[in-house]
């Protein structure tokens, strides 16, 4: 229901279209934010229980909500992400060799060249999870410059198997769009504004 639709009601029970209209935008905009709050945190769910790398679990928290006064009677929620690779972590990637991990994405590996910032991850990713590598091969040197070179080796390799198999769609997103959660939505939506209803024309009534 848009706000107009909501101040027709009203309208028709001897309401002031002015005091339900304002009435039905804050209540629809409370209730639109905070569905579409709980649907990044249970994005961020998702992400945190697959992340592998520092570049992953950094999306989790890059996540925020704008409103947007789209018209006088409408308005919508945008939820952004300031990481450029988000969708490629929701959607997977296939890999130069093996397509099999996301065989429906949009997205794929062109070569093995690996980028600084795909390195720096994955070090990230061997910092935060131990010192042994992709062989079981224990990283950790009293020389810290060996040990340095080590990780950074580990790493490149990390990221070369990474592109050679492709990344797993973590698929965070419908965690948050589905149909279960727009129908909660409306429900909601009707509840609150049925009741805010209830409650001005019982005032209006009193004559309070």
């Amino acid at each position: 229901m848009d706000k107009a639709a909501a101040a027709a009601i009203g309208a028709k029970f001897g309401e002031s279209i002015k005091d339900y209209t304002k009435a039905s935008e804050n209540i629809i905009e409370a209730i639109v934010i905070d569905h579409c709050n709980e649907g990044i945190r249970l994005m961020s769910k998702q992400i945190k229980s697959k992340a592998r790398t520092g570049q992953a679990s950094t999306l989790a928290a890059s996540m925020s909500n704008v409103p947007i006064q789209v018209s006088a009677t409408k308005f919508q929620v945008n939820t952004i992400s300031t990481e450029y690779y988000a969708d490629f972590v929701d959607k997977g990637v296939k890999g130069v060799r093996n397509r099999g991990k996301a065989p429906s994405s949009p997205y794929s590996f062109k070569n093995l060249g690996t980028s600084k910032a795909m390195v720096e991850s994955f070090k990230d990713y061997i910092a935060r999870t131990g010192s042994k590598s992709m062989n079981k091969k224990t990283l950790i040197r009293k020389n810290k410059k060996k040990q340095s070179d080590l990780i950074t080796k580990e790493a490149k390799q990390m990221a070369v198997a990474t592109k050679i198999g492709g990344i797993k769609p973590m698929n965070f997103i419908s965690k948050a769009d589905n149909p279960q959660r727009t129908k909660q939505l409306a429900a909601s939506l009707a509840a609150a504004l049925g009741k805010a209803m209830a409650k001005n024309i019982k005032i209006s009534i009193n004559g309070n």
